[in-house]
């Protein structure tokens, strides 16, 4: 195929490589409103102002705009006045005058527009057609890769930040309202709570802990909550009350498993549901009731709206890219993370520290775009384990006080009973089989301390308020005995 050729002066490039040899096509542009839009500018001193955080130069097709519209920004960088004789000038300094068609050029863009009325509007169509020519250009070099039989996976995730960038960029313009739109999105927020509260129904994503739902109102839509705990404090196993809470409400769940299998998953969803001995659910020394429990709770959760993804390589950019189908899907009302520390950095970016609290503002964009609750465990260090009464603080966040910055809340998991640590109750009884969550950082709301129970083998919890005697196992028998009916 013969190669295009243009004039230098002309004010159109040449047009893309046609995808089918035999069906050309011009790309994505609007040249009309890239002419109307620099003809503002140079007519109108506060227009630039207008398109400033919107546009770039490469958003402009012709290479003849893109130039123009560099020299603008230039000027307006130095405090110069924008307009006709000034750009003229600055091209000139800059030889560019003769390869963007010289004064003339100039002349007739102020002759194509009367005002700068619409500007903003103009802009973002030009800056829509710059994301789909990326995209095509994006979409072809995909299709190469993938014709030189490249791994699939590698093709994919390695174009996932270009495409990622696309995203944001398209996003990036509605961004900017006048106040008044986001105060009347908060009056109908406020005015729908207050219908759900007199029915008696909760704004957020149930927690799985009445108190804690005292506190949050129920997860937020667009919220990072850092749930963070030393090693043994049952990380996996609140997450699990978390996940399984919500889809009972009927929000659908997206659970990513780093850690654990996604079998291993389901076997303490099962016991948190039948609450028998993991000790006999894991030697297989089950009583025939006891199988009968298990099975029917398997039932139960079957059905429940869960989606388990036990990936022990995802990243960040991996788990946006898995929520997103599931978001289009509308099967995405909470994301789970366990945990942080596993996950994949998606590029090198230095030291541990640099790379966790880049995966840290990742997760909370992931729960502000994609406007569900993202619960992401974490790790905390040995710092709570000097001190006395062994509480974790917000300097025990593992590897990053980034981590910090980002969450909307913090909320540490803390069993006294771990560390011979003595709890007794207002009546002075001791404690047993006790447990705190401990709200130490709250952005929109109060900080404070969430008592609860659980069972010995920590596979099933209980508000500190349950009104009945915490089961030991639903179903009591003499354990590994061989005398146990099947």
């Amino acid at each position: 195929m013969e190669k295009t050729k243009y004039n230098k002066k002309s004010q159109h490039k040449p047009m893309l490589s046609p995808i089918n040899p035999d069906i050309g096509f011009v790309p994505p542009q609007a040249l009309e409103l890239e002419e109307a839009v620099l003809g503002a500018i140079l007519i109108e001193k506060e227009a630039f102002s207008l398109v400033e955080e919107i546009l770039l130069p490469d958003d402009f097709y012709t290479d003849q705009h893109q130039i123009i519209f560099n020299s603008i920004r230039r000027l307006n960088k130095e405090s110069k006045p924008i307009d006709m004789m000034t750009v003229v000038e600055s091209l000139r300094n800059d030889n560019k005058l003769e390869e963007i068609g010289g004064p003339v050029a100039i002349a007739q863009l102020t002759e194509r527009v009367a005002s700068a009325a619409h500007i903003a509007f103009h802009a973002n169509i030009i800056k829509q057609k710059s994301i789909e020519r990326k995209a095509i250009l994006i979409g072809r070099e995909i299709t190469q890769q993938i014709m030189l039989n490249s791994d699939i996976s590698d093709v994919l995730f390695g174009f996932g930040k270009k495409i990622e960038e696309l995203q944001e960029a398209l996003i990036g313009r509605a961004n900017g309202d006048h106040v008044s739109v986001p105060i009347k999105k908060a009056l109908e927020e406020m005015h729908n709570r207050i219908k759900l509260a007199r029915q008696g129904i909760r704004s957020g994503v149930n927690t799985g802990f009445a108190d804690l739902n005292k506190y949050t109102n129920g997860w937020q839509p667009g919220d990072l909550i850092i749930e963070a705990a030393r090693p043994a404090m049952g990380k996996t196993a609140v997450a699990l009350q978390h996940a399984k809470s919500a889809a009972l409400q009927g929000i659908p769940v997206a659970f990513f498993s780093l850690e654990m299998s996604d079998v291993s998953l389901a076997n303490r969803l099962i016991l948190s549901e039948a609450n028998v001995d993991p000790e006999k659910f894991k030697s297989g020394y089950l009583s025939n009731e006891e199988i009968d429990l298990i099975e029917k709770s398997a039932g139960t959760l079957w059905k429940l709206p869960i989606y388990v993804d036990d990936n022990p390589c995802a990243s960040m950019g991996y788990i946006r890219a898995k929520c997103r189908l599931l978001k289009k899907k509308g099967q995405l009302g909470l994301i789970v993370g366990d945990y942080l520390q596993l996950a994949e950095n998606d590029e090198e970016s230095g030291s541990r520290e640099q790379e966790v609290a880049k995966m840290s503002r990742t997760a909370k964009k992931i729960a502000k775009e994609l406007e569900v609750p993202f619960i992401l465990l974490s790790q905390l260090n040995r710092g709570n384990e000097s001190r006395s009464d062994k509480k974790p603080l917000l300097s025990d966040l593992r590897e990053s006080g980034a981590i910090e910055q980002d969450a909307d809340m913090v909320i540490f998991i803390h069993r006294p009973e771990y560390y011979g640590i003595e709890v007794t109750d207002k009546n002075g009884v001791k404690e047993s089989n006790y447990g705190e969550l401990i709200i130490a950082k709250h952005r929109n709301g109060a900080t404070g301390t969430v008592k609860f129970k659980h069972n010995i083998g920590m596979t099933k919890f209980f508000d500190y308020n349950y009104k009945h005697e915490i089961p030991v196992y639903e179903i009591q028998s003499e354990r590994f005995s061989n005398d146990v009916p099947f």
